[in-house]
């Protein structure tokens, strides 16, 4: 057998170099839907779900209370801004920086926010106003994090139903 090419090892080292990069992560997350009766308090919730090994919950919306009790978990926390916030996000920075103060400044680090949604569903809204407004609110919304040194640390995104990908051959048909 010969020894190895000095290409190969070339091609060794950096394959073992960019997996040392990998972020790879594995968890299980949950919807924290608060349109019901008998919901049992925020406290009682956090405390269930830091009996198992859910590491990530998305609210709807960013109930403080909620938001609170969640702080010191561990528990990643997926927090949203409402699509009736969305044209105030998308036509004024200082409506997303506002809103960065409000639900995220008081409550981050100690409350684990890695995510914000901005809008639910609007491109299968039906609003094209609304649908045009959605990425620079979500332009606003990232500025707003980055000016206090978040951008790194919390991202921004925006949520779809399924149905954005019911035509999807050839990919550009789904362009909006």
């Amino acid at each position: 057998m010969s020894p190895p090419t000095p290409s190969f090892l070339l091609f060794f080292s950096l394959f073992a170099i960019a997996l040392s990069f990998a972020d790879s992560q594995s968890f299980v997350g949950v919807n924290y839907g608060q349109t019901a009766d008998n919901l049992p308090p925020p406290e009682a919730t956090a405390k269930l779900l830091q009996s198992t090994t859910i590491g990530k919950v998305r609210i709807y919306g960013a109930d403080p209370a909620i938001i609170k009790s969640l702080a010191n978990s561990g528990i990643g926390i997926v927090i949203g801004a409402a699509n009736n916030d969305v044209p105030s996000l998308a036509s004024d920075p200082n409506a997303a920086t506002q809103w960065i103060n409000t639900n995220v400044l008081p409550y981050y680090p100690a409350s684990n926010i890695t995510l914000i949604t901005v809008g639910n569903e609007v491109l299968n809204s039906g609003d094209e106003g609304l649908v045009s407004q959605l990425m620079p609110a979500i332009r606003n919304v990232q500025t707003a994090l980055s000016s206090v040194k978040l951008g790194g640390k919390v991202k921004v995104t925006t949520v779809h139903s399924m149905a954005v990908l019911a035509q999807s051959d050839p990919p550009s048909s789904r362009v909006v």
